[in-house]
Parts: C-alpha cells; sequence; structure tokens
C-alpha cells in the first residue's frame, strides 16, 4: 500500500478496490456462467432438488450475484439464491469496502479503533451464539 504517515488517500483507496476487484473477478465471473448452465444438467439423484432450487432462483437473483452482494439477500434459507458457492468470494469483497476506513480510525484513533475492532469479535461471537 501506498500510505506514507498515517496518510491514507482517495488513490489508496481505489487501489485497495481494484486490486482486489481485480483478483476476485475473474474466477468469480468465470466459474458463474459455467456452474449456471451445467447444474440443471449434471444434477441427478438425491440431490437434484437442491440443483433445481438454484437454477429456478438464479432467474430472479441474478442482479444481486451480479453485483457480488447475493449472499446478503433477506431470504436467508438454505440452497436459496444463485451462485452459492461464490459466497466466501462475496464475503471477501464485502469485507474489504470496510478495510481502509477501520484502518483510517486505527491510525487516527488507535483506542477508538481497537474499541471498535474488539465490539465487533464480540458481537460477532453472541451473534453466532444467537444462530445456532
Amino acid at each position: 500500500m501506498d500510505a506514507q504517515n498515517h496518510l491514507l488517500t482517495f488513490g489508496d483507496i481505489v487501489k485497495i478496490y481494484l486490486r482486489k476487484f481485480m483478483r476476485l473477478a475473474p474466477v468469480y465471473y468465470t466459474m458463474w456462467p459455467i456452474i449456471w448452465a451445467f447444474t440443471s444438467r449434471v444434477v441427478q439423484g438425491p440431490i437434484s432438488y437442491n440443483g433445481n432450487i438454484n437454477m429456478a432462483t438464479c432467474s430472479t437473483t441474478w442482479k444481486q450475484t451480479l453485483f457480488m452482494v447475493g449472499n446478503l439477500s433477506m431470504d436467508m434459507s438454505p440452497y436459496s439464491g444463485c451462485y452459492q458457492q461464490a459466497w466466501p468470494l462475496q464475503l471477501d469483497m464485502q469485507l474489504t469496502l470496510f478495510v481502509p476506513f477501520i484502518a483510517i480510525l486505527l491510525w487516527k484513533l488507535p483506542k477508538l479503533g481497537y474499541i471498535l475492532c474488539f465490539s465487533m469479535i464480540i458481537a460477532n461471537l453472541f451473534i453466532n451464539y444467537y444462530i445456532t
């Protein structure tokens, strides 16, 4: 990163976003049509129900998948959404959006930054405990 003297410029933030996008996009956008095209042809046997749901939901949720926000769907039921295998890539891209702001906070106000990071970890633990 090109940030010097605890100064993160707008250009640095754009570089962070572009680097991450250029790393994830080729894999993401190459595999999506392949999975979409072959799921209905390959799925046979006991898991065919899941493949058919995937094909049915792709026709309505393809826009969310296009912009890498398919995991933010309001319908959080299992096997909903299109291109479920891309969940880690979608999450990685979304977390990258917050990293520069947390870095700025840690540089400018370290105590507040540590409190924010610690509170996000604790909130994650409680949310996971509540859900499971």
